[in-house]
C-alpha cells in the first residue's frame, strides 16, 4: 500500500468506527444504506490493492534509486549554474538554484518530481544568462 492509499484507508477506518458507534441513529436515515455499500466497496478495493502489492512484492528501492539519480543530476547542474549566477550577481537566480539532493530524495515521488522540475525550469528559463554564448 502506498502512502496515499494508507492514509485513505486509515480515514475510511475512522469513518467505519463512527458508523459502528452510531449505527442505530444512522440506520434511520433512508440514504445511509446505499452509501454504506459504496463505502464498504471502496474500503475493500483499497485493502485488496494493498494485499496485491504485498503479494507481488512491489520494490520501493526502484523508485528510491530513480529519485536519487534524478536528484543528483539536477543538483549537479544547479550547483554549477549557481556559481555562474553568483558571479553575475544574480542572487535571485542563485537562490532558486541552491540546495542539496536530500530534500528531493526524501520527498514523496510526486513532490520529488515537482521539486526537480522546478529546478530544471529555473535552469531552462535562464539559459541565456547561464551560458557564455
Amino acid at each position: 500500500m502506498d502512502n496515499l492509499q494508507r492514509s485513505e484507508y486509515d480515514a475510511l477506518n475512522r469513518v467505519d468506527d463512527f458508523c459502528a458507534k452510531y449505527q442505530t441513529d444512522l440506520g434511520a436515515i433512508a440514504e445511509f444504506q446505499p452509501e454504506k455499500v459504496k463505502f464498504d466497496n471502496a474500503k475493500l478495493a483499497i485493502k485488496n490493492a494493498g494485499i496485491t502489492q504485498a503479494q507481488q512484492g512491489i520494490d520501493q528501492s526502484i523508485s528510491l534509486a530513480a529519485k536519487t539519480v534524478m536528484a543528483n543530476t539536477v543538483t549537479k547542474y544547479c550547483l554549477r549554474a549557481g556559481v555562474i549566477a553568483r558571479s553575475l550577481q544574480n542572487m535571485l537566480l542563485a537562490g532558486r538554484l541552491q540546495g542539496s539532493a536530500s530534500p528531493i530524495i526524501n520527498a514523496t515521488k510526486t513532490k520529488a518530481i515537482d521539486m526537480a522540475a522546478n529546478k530544471r525550469n529555473a535552469l531552462n528559463d535562464n539559459l541565456n544568462i547561464l551560458t557564455n554564448i
